[in-house]
Protein backbone atom coordinates (compact mmCIF):
# COMPACT_ATOMS: atom_id res chain seq x y z
CA UNK A 1 0.00 0.00 0.00
CA UNK A 2 1.21 3.52 -0.74
CA UNK A 3 0.63 6.84 0.90
CA UNK A 4 0.43 10.14 -0.91
CA UNK A 5 2.26 13.05 0.62
CA UNK A 6 1.72 16.69 -0.32
CA UNK A 7 4.14 19.57 -0.51
CA UNK A 8 3.44 23.26 -1.08
CA UNK A 9 5.43 23.22 -4.30
CA UNK A 10 3.33 21.37 -6.82
CA UNK A 11 6.32 19.71 -8.45
CA UNK A 12 6.96 17.67 -5.32
CA UNK A 13 4.42 14.86 -5.12
CA UNK A 14 6.07 11.98 -3.29
CA UNK A 15 4.99 8.36 -3.05
CA UNK A 16 6.68 6.29 -0.38
CA UNK A 17 6.29 3.57 2.21
CA UNK A 18 6.68 3.85 5.95
CA UNK A 19 9.19 1.41 7.41
CA UNK A 20 7.70 1.59 10.89
CA UNK A 21 4.68 -0.41 9.80
CA UNK A 22 2.18 2.00 11.39
CA UNK A 23 -0.92 2.39 9.29
CA UNK A 24 -3.78 4.84 8.89
CA UNK A 25 -7.25 4.64 7.39
CA UNK A 26 -8.50 6.81 4.55
CA UNK A 27 -11.49 6.91 2.21
CA UNK A 28 -10.97 7.10 -1.54
CA UNK A 29 -13.56 8.12 -4.12
CA UNK A 30 -12.95 5.46 -6.76
CA UNK A 31 -15.92 5.99 -9.10
CA UNK A 32 -19.26 7.75 -9.42
CA UNK A 33 -20.89 7.66 -5.96
CA UNK A 34 -18.47 4.94 -4.86
CA UNK A 35 -16.04 5.13 -1.95
CA UNK A 36 -13.56 2.54 -0.74
CA UNK A 37 -12.11 2.33 2.76
CA UNK A 38 -8.36 1.76 2.52
CA UNK A 39 -5.24 1.59 4.69
CA UNK A 40 -1.81 3.03 4.09
CA UNK A 41 1.37 3.84 6.03
CA UNK A 42 1.32 6.87 8.30
CA UNK A 43 3.44 9.45 6.44
CA UNK A 44 6.72 10.79 7.79
CA UNK A 45 7.53 14.50 7.74
CA UNK A 46 10.38 16.32 6.03
CA UNK A 47 12.17 19.20 7.82
CA UNK A 48 9.77 21.91 6.57
CA UNK A 49 6.57 19.92 7.04
CA UNK A 50 4.09 18.97 9.74
CA UNK A 51 1.80 16.01 10.18
CA UNK A 52 -1.80 16.63 11.19
CA UNK A 53 -3.98 14.13 12.99
CA UNK A 54 -7.22 15.03 11.24
CA UNK A 55 -10.19 15.63 13.52
CA UNK A 56 -12.79 17.14 11.19
CA UNK A 57 -13.22 17.38 7.46
CA UNK A 58 -16.13 19.21 5.85
CA UNK A 59 -18.21 18.02 2.92
CA UNK A 60 -18.08 20.87 0.41
CA UNK A 61 -20.16 21.61 -2.68
CA UNK A 62 -17.17 20.78 -4.87
CA UNK A 63 -16.85 17.42 -3.07
CA UNK A 64 -20.49 16.70 -3.87
CA UNK A 65 -19.96 17.61 -7.54
CA UNK A 66 -17.02 15.18 -7.66
CA UNK A 67 -19.08 12.49 -5.93
CA UNK A 68 -21.81 12.86 -8.56
CA UNK A 69 -19.37 13.06 -11.45
CA UNK A 70 -20.31 16.64 -12.35
CA UNK A 71 -17.23 18.58 -11.24
CA UNK A 72 -15.36 20.03 -14.23
CA UNK A 73 -11.92 19.46 -12.67
CA UNK A 74 -12.15 16.91 -9.83
CA UNK A 75 -12.26 13.26 -10.85
CA UNK A 76 -11.68 9.88 -9.16
CA UNK A 77 -9.58 8.31 -7.91
CA UNK A 78 -9.26 10.96 -5.22
CA UNK A 79 -9.25 11.25 -1.44
CA UNK A 80 -11.51 14.26 -1.03
CA UNK A 81 -11.46 16.84 1.73
CA UNK A 82 -9.98 20.35 1.58
CA UNK A 83 -11.86 21.70 4.61
CA UNK A 84 -9.59 20.26 7.30
CA UNK A 85 -9.01 20.81 11.01
CA UNK A 86 -6.85 18.78 13.34
CA UNK A 87 -4.04 18.58 15.84
CA UNK A 88 -0.35 18.80 14.98
CA UNK A 89 1.00 15.30 15.48
CA UNK A 90 4.61 15.75 14.36
CA UNK A 91 6.77 18.73 13.41
CA UNK A 92 9.70 18.88 11.00
CA UNK A 93 13.09 19.99 12.30
CA UNK A 94 12.98 23.36 10.51
CA UNK A 95 9.48 24.31 11.72
CA UNK A 96 9.64 26.81 14.58
CA UNK A 97 6.15 28.37 14.71
CA UNK A 98 4.16 25.18 15.37
CA UNK A 99 4.28 22.49 18.03
CA UNK A 100 2.73 19.13 18.74
CA UNK A 101 -0.78 19.60 20.12
CA UNK A 102 -1.57 22.84 18.26
CA UNK A 103 -5.02 23.10 16.72
CA UNK A 104 -4.62 23.98 13.04
CA UNK A 105 -6.37 24.26 9.71
CA UNK A 106 -4.90 24.22 6.23
CA UNK A 107 -5.07 26.54 3.27
CA UNK A 108 -5.24 23.86 0.54
CA UNK A 109 -3.98 25.88 -2.45
CA UNK A 110 -0.81 24.42 -4.00
CA UNK A 111 0.81 26.94 -6.32
CA UNK A 112 3.84 27.41 -8.55
CA UNK A 113 4.97 30.72 -7.02
CA UNK A 114 6.33 31.86 -10.39
CA UNK A 115 3.42 32.83 -12.69
CA UNK A 116 2.10 36.38 -13.02
CA UNK A 117 -0.77 35.84 -10.57
CA UNK A 118 1.47 34.24 -7.96
CA UNK A 119 3.95 37.10 -8.24
CA UNK A 120 1.19 39.71 -7.81
CA UNK A 121 -0.48 38.13 -4.78
CA UNK A 122 -3.37 36.39 -6.53
CA UNK A 123 -2.04 32.87 -6.17
CA UNK A 124 -5.59 31.52 -5.80
CA UNK A 125 -5.69 31.76 -9.59
CA UNK A 126 -2.19 30.36 -10.14
CA UNK A 127 -1.69 29.14 -13.71
CA UNK A 128 -0.75 25.72 -12.31
CA UNK A 129 -3.11 25.67 -9.33
CA UNK A 130 -3.59 22.35 -7.58
CA UNK A 131 -5.77 21.88 -4.50
CA UNK A 132 -5.38 19.36 -1.71
CA UNK A 133 -8.39 17.07 -1.79
CA UNK A 134 -9.54 18.34 -5.17
CA UNK A 135 -7.04 18.46 -8.01
CA UNK A 136 -3.98 16.24 -8.10
CA UNK A 137 -3.46 15.74 -4.36
CA UNK A 138 -5.19 13.47 -1.86
CA UNK A 139 -7.04 15.27 0.92
CA UNK A 140 -8.33 15.18 4.45
CA UNK A 141 -10.69 12.19 4.46
CA UNK A 142 -7.77 10.43 6.09
CA UNK A 143 -6.55 9.93 9.62
CA UNK A 144 -3.28 11.79 8.96
CA UNK A 145 -2.22 14.48 6.52
CA UNK A 146 1.26 15.86 5.86
CA UNK A 147 1.64 19.39 4.50
CA UNK A 148 4.29 22.07 4.44
CA UNK A 149 4.19 24.32 7.48
CA UNK A 150 3.43 27.42 5.39
CA UNK A 151 0.10 25.80 4.43
CA UNK A 152 -1.01 25.81 8.06
CA UNK A 153 -2.76 28.33 10.31
CA UNK A 154 -2.41 27.92 14.06
CA UNK A 155 -5.68 28.63 15.89
CA UNK A 156 -6.59 29.87 19.38
CA UNK A 157 -6.40 27.27 22.15
CA UNK A 158 -10.03 27.80 23.19
CA UNK A 159 -11.40 26.88 19.75
CA UNK A 160 -12.70 23.43 18.91
CA UNK A 161 -12.39 21.44 15.68
CA UNK A 162 -15.97 22.20 14.58
CA UNK A 163 -15.17 25.92 14.56
CA UNK A 164 -11.73 25.45 13.03
CA UNK A 165 -12.97 23.48 10.03
CA UNK A 166 -15.35 26.29 9.05
CA UNK A 167 -12.54 28.75 8.35
CA UNK A 168 -12.14 27.45 4.79
CA UNK A 169 -15.76 27.89 3.63
CA UNK A 170 -16.16 31.17 5.51
CA UNK A 171 -13.00 32.48 3.81
CA UNK A 172 -14.68 31.84 0.44
CA UNK A 173 -17.33 34.40 1.38
CA UNK A 174 -14.76 36.86 2.70
CA UNK A 175 -12.83 36.62 -0.57
CA UNK A 176 -16.01 37.02 -2.66
CA UNK A 177 -16.95 40.25 -0.88
CA UNK A 178 -13.39 41.55 -1.19
CA UNK A 179 -13.31 40.64 -4.88
CA UNK A 180 -16.61 42.50 -5.40
CA UNK A 181 -15.10 45.67 -3.92
CA UNK A 182 -18.35 46.16 -2.06
CA UNK A 183 -18.78 49.59 -0.51
CA UNK A 184 -20.10 50.25 2.98
CA UNK A 185 -23.82 50.86 2.78
CA UNK A 186 -24.32 48.73 -0.33
CA UNK A 187 -27.67 47.08 -1.07
CA UNK A 188 -27.19 43.51 -2.23
CA UNK A 189 -28.93 40.27 -3.16
CA UNK A 190 -27.51 36.85 -2.29
CA UNK A 191 -28.92 33.92 -4.26
CA UNK A 192 -28.47 30.69 -2.34
CA UNK A 193 -28.29 30.28 1.44
CA UNK A 194 -26.23 27.12 1.62
CA UNK A 195 -22.86 27.20 3.34
CA UNK A 196 -21.27 29.51 0.77
CA UNK A 197 -24.31 31.78 0.73
CA UNK A 198 -24.23 31.98 4.53
CA UNK A 199 -20.50 32.74 4.40
CA UNK A 200 -21.03 35.49 1.83
CA UNK A 201 -23.89 36.90 3.90
CA UNK A 202 -21.80 37.10 7.06
CA UNK A 203 -18.87 38.61 5.16
CA UNK A 204 -21.10 41.23 3.50
CA UNK A 205 -22.75 42.10 6.81
CA UNK A 206 -19.33 42.44 8.45
CA UNK A 207 -18.17 44.67 5.57
CA UNK A 208 -21.08 47.04 6.13
CA UNK A 209 -23.77 46.10 3.63
CA UNK A 210 -27.00 47.99 4.39
CA UNK A 211 -29.84 46.00 2.84
CA UNK A 212 -29.27 42.29 2.23
CA UNK A 213 -31.94 40.23 0.51
CA UNK A 214 -31.30 36.46 0.61
CA UNK A 215 -33.10 33.98 -1.63
CA UNK A 216 -33.29 30.21 -1.08
CA UNK A 217 -35.97 27.51 -1.52
CA UNK A 218 -35.25 26.00 1.93
CA UNK A 219 -36.97 27.85 4.77
CA UNK A 220 -34.64 26.62 7.53
CA UNK A 221 -31.72 28.21 5.69
CA UNK A 222 -33.62 31.47 5.40
CA UNK A 223 -34.28 31.44 9.14
CA UNK A 224 -30.54 31.16 9.80
CA UNK A 225 -29.89 33.92 7.26
CA UNK A 226 -32.18 36.28 9.20
CA UNK A 227 -30.17 35.60 12.35
CA UNK A 228 -26.92 36.29 10.48
CA UNK A 229 -27.67 39.71 9.03
CA UNK A 230 -30.19 39.30 6.21
CA UNK A 231 -32.66 42.18 6.25
CA UNK A 232 -35.09 40.42 3.89
CA UNK A 233 -35.50 36.80 2.81
CA UNK A 234 -37.52 35.21 0.04
CA UNK A 235 -38.36 31.63 -0.86
CA UNK A 236 -38.65 31.68 -4.68
CA UNK A 237 -40.93 28.63 -4.55
CA UNK A 238 -43.46 30.63 -2.58
CA UNK A 239 -42.96 34.23 -3.77
CA UNK A 240 -41.96 36.05 -6.95
CA UNK A 241 -38.38 37.12 -6.25
CA UNK A 242 -38.55 39.88 -8.86
CA UNK A 243 -41.58 41.46 -7.25
CA UNK A 244 -40.12 41.13 -3.76
CA UNK A 245 -36.83 42.72 -4.84
CA UNK A 246 -38.57 45.54 -6.72
CA UNK A 247 -40.69 46.40 -3.71
CA UNK A 248 -37.79 46.11 -1.27
CA UNK A 249 -35.11 48.04 -3.16
CA UNK A 250 -37.39 50.44 -5.03
CA UNK A 251 -36.53 51.86 -8.43
CA UNK A 252 -32.77 51.97 -7.69
CA UNK A 253 -32.52 48.20 -7.36
CA UNK A 254 -29.56 46.37 -5.77
CA UNK A 255 -25.95 47.50 -6.12
CA UNK A 256 -24.76 43.94 -6.74
CA UNK A 257 -26.00 40.36 -6.85
CA UNK A 258 -24.03 37.39 -5.50
CA UNK A 259 -24.83 34.04 -7.14
CA UNK A 260 -23.82 31.49 -4.52
CA UNK A 261 -25.31 28.53 -6.39
CA UNK A 262 -23.88 28.73 -9.88
CA UNK A 263 -26.37 27.13 -12.26
CA UNK A 264 -28.27 28.30 -15.33
CA UNK A 265 -31.40 29.30 -13.39
CA UNK A 266 -29.61 31.26 -10.66
CA UNK A 267 -27.30 33.09 -13.06
CA UNK A 268 -30.25 34.05 -15.27
CA UNK A 269 -32.08 35.22 -12.16
CA UNK A 270 -29.08 37.32 -11.14
CA UNK A 271 -28.86 38.93 -14.59
CA UNK A 272 -32.54 39.83 -14.49
CA UNK A 273 -32.37 41.17 -10.93
CA UNK A 274 -29.26 43.29 -11.48
CA UNK A 275 -29.62 47.04 -11.94
CA UNK A 276 -28.20 48.39 -15.18
CA UNK A 277 -24.50 49.11 -14.75
CA UNK A 278 -24.15 46.92 -11.66
CA UNK A 279 -22.20 43.78 -10.76
CA UNK A 280 -22.93 40.08 -10.55
CA UNK A 281 -20.45 38.08 -8.50
CA UNK A 282 -20.27 34.39 -9.38
CA UNK A 283 -19.40 32.55 -6.17
CA UNK A 284 -21.02 29.14 -6.67
CA UNK A 285 -19.11 26.52 -8.67
CA UNK A 286 -20.96 25.65 -11.91
CA UNK A 287 -21.26 22.03 -12.96
CA UNK A 288 -19.56 22.65 -16.30
CA UNK A 289 -20.65 25.15 -18.96
CA UNK A 290 -23.87 27.14 -18.51
CA UNK A 291 -25.53 29.47 -21.03
CA UNK A 292 -25.44 33.21 -20.38
CA UNK A 293 -27.84 35.83 -21.77
CA UNK A 294 -25.09 38.05 -23.17
CA UNK A 295 -27.64 40.31 -24.86
CA UNK A 296 -28.78 41.48 -21.43
CA UNK A 297 -25.21 41.67 -20.13
CA UNK A 298 -24.15 43.87 -23.03
CA UNK A 299 -27.29 46.00 -23.17
CA UNK A 300 -27.27 46.69 -19.43
CA UNK A 301 -23.50 47.12 -19.10
CA UNK A 302 -23.38 44.44 -16.43
CA UNK A 303 -20.15 43.15 -14.93
CA UNK A 304 -19.96 39.43 -14.20
CA UNK A 305 -17.09 38.81 -11.80
CA UNK A 306 -15.79 35.36 -11.03
CA UNK A 307 -14.38 34.55 -7.61
CA UNK A 308 -12.59 31.40 -6.54
CA UNK A 309 -11.32 30.23 -3.18
CA UNK A 310 -9.14 32.71 -1.20
CA UNK A 311 -5.66 33.77 -0.22
CA UNK A 312 -3.93 34.01 3.15
CA UNK A 313 -5.36 37.54 3.50
CA UNK A 314 -8.87 36.08 3.53
CA UNK A 315 -7.92 33.32 5.98
CA UNK A 316 -6.38 35.83 8.36
CA UNK A 317 -9.43 38.09 8.13
CA UNK A 318 -11.79 35.17 8.74
CA UNK A 319 -9.87 34.05 11.81
CA UNK A 320 -9.95 37.60 13.15
CA UNK A 321 -13.70 37.96 12.48
CA UNK A 322 -14.42 34.68 14.26
CA UNK A 323 -12.17 35.65 17.15
CA UNK A 324 -13.82 39.02 17.74
CA UNK A 325 -17.38 37.82 17.08
CA UNK A 326 -18.06 39.62 13.80
CA UNK A 327 -18.57 36.22 12.17
CA UNK A 328 -20.26 33.31 13.94
CA UNK A 329 -20.53 29.57 13.47
CA UNK A 330 -23.86 29.11 15.28
CA UNK A 331 -26.23 26.92 13.29
CA UNK A 332 -23.84 26.24 10.41
CA UNK A 333 -22.91 22.66 11.36
CA UNK A 334 -25.98 20.44 11.10
CA UNK A 335 -24.67 16.87 10.90
CA UNK A 336 -21.74 14.74 12.07
CA UNK A 337 -20.71 11.37 10.62
CA UNK A 338 -17.79 9.04 11.22
CA UNK A 339 -15.21 8.16 8.56
CA UNK A 340 -17.02 4.82 8.19
CA UNK A 341 -20.22 6.70 7.34
CA UNK A 342 -18.83 8.77 4.47
CA UNK A 343 -21.56 7.62 2.06
CA UNK A 344 -24.28 8.73 4.50
CA UNK A 345 -22.48 12.04 4.97
CA UNK A 346 -22.52 12.78 1.26
CA UNK A 347 -26.10 11.67 0.72
CA UNK A 348 -27.21 13.89 3.61
CA UNK A 349 -25.26 16.86 2.26
CA UNK A 350 -26.95 16.38 -1.11
CA UNK A 351 -30.43 16.54 0.41
CA UNK A 352 -31.30 19.92 1.95
CA UNK A 353 -34.70 18.44 2.82
CA UNK A 354 -32.85 16.60 5.61
CA UNK A 355 -32.00 19.97 7.10
CA UNK A 356 -28.37 19.81 6.07
CA UNK A 357 -26.11 22.82 5.79
CA UNK A 358 -22.53 21.96 6.73
CA UNK A 359 -21.97 18.23 7.11
CA UNK A 360 -18.81 17.18 8.94
CA UNK A 361 -16.93 13.90 9.01
CA UNK A 362 -15.44 13.22 12.43
CA UNK A 363 -12.17 11.49 11.58
CA UNK A 364 -10.88 11.48 15.17
CA UNK A 365 -11.20 13.32 18.46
Amino acid sequence: MICIKFNRNIECLLVYTNERGSHMRYVELVDLRKFEQKEGPIPEVKPDEIRIKVQRVGVCGSDMHAYQGTHPFVHPPMVLGHEVAGIVDEVGSQVKNLAKGDLVTIEPNLVCGECYNCRTGRYNICEKLQVIGCVGYYGGQSEYLVVKADEVFKLPKDWDADKAVLIEPLAVGVHAVRQAKMLTGANIIIIGAGMIGQATLQAAFTAGAKQILVSDPVDIRLELAKKSGATMVVNPKKEDIYQVAKKYFGSDGPDMVFDCVGNEITLDTAINLARKGSKIIMVGVPEGKIPVNMAYVQDRELEIIGTIMYTAVDYEATIQYLNDGRMKTDGLVTHHFSLDQVYDAFETALNPSRGSLKVLIDVSE
